[in-house]
């Protein structure tokens, strides 16, 4: 009779949640140490999405609008295929 022995690993998810005035920022980090921290600064008119690139030693940003945020956000969870959401 063979036992089966089941190694049970937590995955360790690390990121930050912050409020300021009017900004609400996010920083998830790579839990592996492989990649820069990604920041999301969330505004009332803009999301500004960053990491560092140390290949280039510069920031590298994106500017997208608010409805393009939460459209990602839904998309994530999505299966495949074309949405148009009204």
């Amino acid at each position: 009779c063979a036992t089966s022995l089941q190694l049970v690993v937590e995955e360790t998810i690390m990121y930050t949640v912050e409020f300021e005035h009017d900004t609400f920022e996010i920083q998830v980090l790579d839990d592996h140490g492989y990649e820069d921290d990604l920041r999301v600064e969330i505004e009332s008119d803009h999301v500004f999405i960053s990491q560092f690139n140390s290949v280039l030693n510069e920031e590298m940003s994106i500017r997208i609008t608010p409805q393009m945020w939460d459209e990602m956000l839904s998309a994530v969870n999505s299966p495949e295929g074309a949405y148009i959401k009204r």
